[in-house]
């Protein structure tokens, strides 16, 4: 077996999202979707969000909002 053999395929992102869609189909669900991971934002828009108020009553998203970016 070669070097080339052994490493599997690429990964076929158009496939893969097509059979989890199918497979959350089987399982009953409704939406299946797919989102980004860049999460560079997130820390300003979390900070953003808290210091408006959003958070309520719920003091530990405040107390630890960097913990949740």
């Amino acid at each position: 077996m070669s070097t080339s053999e052994s490493i599997s395929p690429a990964l076929n992102q158009n496939k893969l999202a097509a059979d989890i869609k199918s497979w959350g189909q089987e399982f009953g669900f409704q939406q299946i979707g797919f989102a980004d991971a860049q999460l560079d934002q997130a820390d300003k828009r979390l900070q953003a969000w808290l210091k408006a108020g959003f958070h309520g009553e719920m003091s530990y998203m405040q107390r630890h909002g960097s913990k949740r970016s």
